[in-house]
């Protein structure tokens, strides 16, 4: 077997009727965290809750879930993602979003644990993240450049002309919020609007010549990428990459080793989920491995640890999420 067999982080119970969207990261003592949300019959749904799990034997056994983020009536807690600053805190940040179409809401919220090896790892509530950004549909951590600017991906929504349109339907743009005091204070980047208006779950990496590569989930089967030649201050017109996808999230990050890494669903239906390499900043991606097949696999999300194993989460058939940890060299 070339990865790690999975263990279920979350599964159904008598009152989660499905789990899905999850996140993943390790303290450096290896306490493992994810987050993911449920509740209600499906996604979307009012009844929508953020979970938080946590493994210290490397992902063996898991913690029960806590909530640690929900809302009563039709506010939905969403789409979390979960990561360090690099003071050590570690921050969940989550989408709230009305379900009540005549007044439609969308916002990026922020909690953070400041003490994340405690035995009770407990979590302050910070509020809007970045209130001046207006709607926003967020769900992915943030690219630490090497000067030690924080750039968190956004996508813009426009509020739209008229009621009844949840947040997909509404027109999107791309843009990140900055840092440049390792996440005390944030400000807006410049947006960039895709071709038809609608892209989101993005991503941002930083290329060896300086430039910021972001890529965005599209409806056209493969990525939207656009560029920045100023460290997230501003952004190129969008054009499509030569990614294919089929129209779901990915995971890009830069490993250790100093080759690009890509988790990504090439086929409709989600399956199989592939994980690829590029050693020259993602021009071309020669080794690849399929990760999961056999479900509708979604959702990946990883992180490295200083020993260069990756630890990565994705959901199944919006059921369970599963875990896994592998090595680049059971990649290829």
């Amino acid at each position: 077997m070339r990865f790690a067999a999975s263990s279920t982080v979350v599964g159904l119970s008598a009152d989660r009727e499905w789990n899905g969207i999850a996140s993943i990261e390790r303290t450096l003592a290896g306490r493992l965290y994810v987050v993911s949300y449920t509740g209600g019959p499906k996604e979307p749904a009012p009844e929508n809750r953020v979970i938080l799990c946590r493994s210290d034997d490397g992902g063996e056994t898991w913690t029960e879930p806590v909530t640690i983020a929900e809302r009563p009536g039709p506010l939905a807690c969403l789409d979390p993602s979960i990561w360090f600053d690099l003071r050590g805190r570690l921050w969940v940040q989550y989408t709230l979003n009305s379900h009540d179409m005549s007044a439609p809401l969308s916002l990026r919220l922020s909690l953070r644990c400041d003490e994340p090896e405690a035995d009770e790892p407990r979590f302050t509530d910070l509020g809007v993240f970045c209130p001046e950004a207006g709607y926003v549909f967020s769900l992915n951590r943030p690219t630490l450049l090497a000067s030690g600017r924080l750039l968190v991906p956004l996508v813009h929504l426009q509020d739209p002309e008229e009621p009844g349109q949840w947040y997909f339907g509404r027109p999107q743009t791309l843009g990140c919020a900055i840092s440049d005091d390792g996440g005390d204070t944030w400000r807006l980047s410049a947006r960039a609007e895709a071709p038809d208006s609608w892209s989101n779950e993005n991503m941002i990496v930083e290329l060896r010549d300086g430039r910021l590569w972001m890529l965005a989930r599209s409806r056209t089967g493969h990525l939207w990428q656009c560029f920045s030649e100023d460290a997230g201050e501003g952004w190129s017109e969008v054009t499509p990459s030569a990614i294919p996808n089929c129209s779901a999230r990915f995971h890009l990050r830069r490993l250790q080793s100093g080759r690009l890494m890509l988790i990504n669903s090439p086929e409709q239906g989600r399956d199989p989920m592939v994980v690829s390499l590029s050693e020259d900043d993602g021009a071309t991606w020669p080794i690849s491995a399929e990760l999961m097949s056999g479900a509708v696999i979604a959702y990946p999300d990883a992180v490295q640890d200083e020993d260069g194993l990756i630890y990565c989460v994705v959901d199944v058939d919006r059921k369970r999420v599963e875990y896994r940890a592998f090595t680049e060299d059971a990649i290829g």
